[in-house]
């Protein structure tokens, strides 16, 4: 049979593989569940493509080394320890199936191989697999994989699209599904069963959120706890839907100068402004002061404080918690001032799901040499905590580039004396106090404003175009607008309701 091309021989009780003088073009040979204990040699038959050698007594693999036109071997349920001899070869399939197997190893060659079946060995890592930048399928179902962090081996297999790890120690791990899901995300089948895509977004969720669902984590958390206060009606959100309380945030990176603005803002609007005082459980730095700067509490004292609900907001940066309360805004409102209040972009993200509407103010120092000099000179931070500090500064950049309206205002405070002036001459315009023409100063870095919100700020004295969040269209300009001022051009600052009120101002005032 010279020109035989497939050959099942499979079921019977043959003891020697392909023990005649070899066809041609021979392909393709299906010799499973036999009696066979050795290959021999099978260099002879250059045109094999496929061999199937399932249920049989082989202890090793050799005689193949130079078939090298062999895309598929299966040598399922046999007595194979090692994987061997298979160097260099064209495979595309692999099956050693229920083998007494070890080891991953003598794989890095084989750089067409894209299905992998060791399941039911004795395998306790995935290393050795690395190298295989096409595998699309993994099977290890029922070995002795058990740490999580074994997946490291496989991650960058950019085209893994199946693993199965049934039946694995590695099952009992936390969140296994999702874990693995997150470190392997190009996964579109898992132990069986189709990986969705929520799935997947519950994988990142879970273990790198994005920072608005930290913000949204962290808000709800602070509402719930907040539901275990007594009802009690505050000033600083009496309901006034044309002049909601007065905020003034002031966001920016560690060594942008937002404290120091925000101490000379209200010193010197001292009769519109009060500092809203946050909680934090860092240590405070050589020139920051108790009650002045910060509210400085332990870990354990953050806590209590939020689980008593008494937090509006709480986010994490560099490893520490910050918190705005209630009673600092309120302490703040009951004096009839407008509430500053300087806190980095995590706090920003969590304050706009609050029912306060402030005015997000970004301060941005675009020279990293004076950023890092101010660092250095206010002390207290390692060289590393710097770098990490100027670096952030991209994270700040990058939020006001992708999303046009998350800050109202952006100033470059490089240099303090510069970017005080822009914020002092912004800050009077809010008021009323100024022409609105002042508002588009080209000092600043950028104005997000809507062209209807720009045009309606000509309008009417002391109106602001609304924040990103609460933007509406050129179609209801007009109702888009809401100031800190009455839109009469009079620059004295009226009541605006009973708990939310702004002193007038003092006609003696300078």
């Amino acid at each position: 049979m010279p020109f035989l091309v497939e050959l099942d021989a499979s079921h019977n009780e043959i003891s020697k593989l392909l023990d005649f003088s070899p066809p041609q073009n021979l392909q393709e040979v299906d010799m499973s569940f036999n009696l066979i204990d050795e290959m021999g040699d099978l260099s002879a038959h250059h045109a094999l493509t496929k061999l199937v050698l399932d249920k049989n007594y082989l202890s090793h693999i050799s005689g193949i080394e130079s078939c090298v036109a062999l895309q598929h071997l299966s040598l399922a349920h046999n007595n194979i320890k090692k994987i061997q001899n298979i160097e260099n070869l064209s495979l595309k399939y692999l099956n050693l199936r229920g083998n007494q197997v070890e080891k991953v190893e003598n794989l890095s060659s084989l750089k067409y191989l894209q299905h992998l079946d060791l399941s039911g060995n004795n395998i306790s890592s995935l290393q050795g697999v690395e190298g295989n930048r096409v595998m699309e399928i993994l099977d290890f179902e029922n070995n002795q994989i058990g740490d999580i962090a074994e997946i490291e081996h496989i991650k960058d297999l950019r085209l893994l699209r199946s693993l199965n790890l049934l039946r694995n120690p590695i099952q009992d791990t936390a969140d296994y599904r999702l874990s693995l899901l997150f470190r392997l995300p190009q996964l579109s089948e898992l132990d069986r069963h189709r990986a969705e895509a929520e799935e997947k977004v519950s994988a990142v969720n879970l273990f790198s959120p994005p920072p608005e669902v930290i913000a949204a984590h962290d808000h709800r958390r602070c509402m719930v706890y907040s539901t275990l206060r007594a009802a009690k009606v505050h000033m600083s959100t009496l309901p006034n839907i044309e002049t909601p309380y007065p905020i003034l945030v002031l966001s920016g990176p560690l060594g942008a100068g937002k404290r120091v603005l925000a101490h000379r803002l209200v010193e010197e609007f001292g009769k519109y402004f009060g500092l809203g005082i946050s909680h934090t459980t860092r240590s405070p730095l050589p020139a920051e002061m108790e009650g002045k700067d910060y509210k400085f509490v332990s870990p354990d004292d953050f806590d209590g404080i939020l689980r008593k609900g008494d937090f509006l907001l709480t986010y994490q940066t560099s490893g520490h918690s910050y918190g705005v309360s209630l009673n600092a805004i309120e302490t703040v409102a009951e004096q009839g001032l407008a509430c500053v209040l300087p806190m980095e972009v995590e706090g920003v993200l969590s304050l706009k799901l609050a029912y306060f509407q402030p005015r997000y103010i970004l301060l941005l120092p675009l020279d990293p040499k004076r950023q890092e000099e101010r660092l250095q000179a206010d002390g207290g931070l390692t060289s590393s905590q710097i770098t990490y500090a100027v670096a952030r500064t991209q994270l700040y950049q990058q939020t006001h580039q992708d999303k046009p309206g998350f800050f109202d205002r952006a100033i470059d405070t490089s240099d303090l004396e510069n970017a005080y002036s822009q914020l002092s001459r912004l800050v009077m315009t809010y008021l009323g106090m100024e022409s609105s023409g002042t508002e588009s100063s080209g000092a600043e870095l950028g104005d997000r404003s809507t062209p209807a919100s720009r045009s309606s700020s000509h309008v009417e004295s002391g109106s602001l175009p609304q924040s990103g969040s609460q933007r509406q269209g050129a179609s209801s300009a007009s109702s888009s607008v809401r100031t800190w001022s009455k839109p009469s051009g009079n620059p004295t600052l009226k009541q605006s309701s009973p708990g939310c009120k702004i002193r007038e101002r003092d006609p003696q005032d300078k």
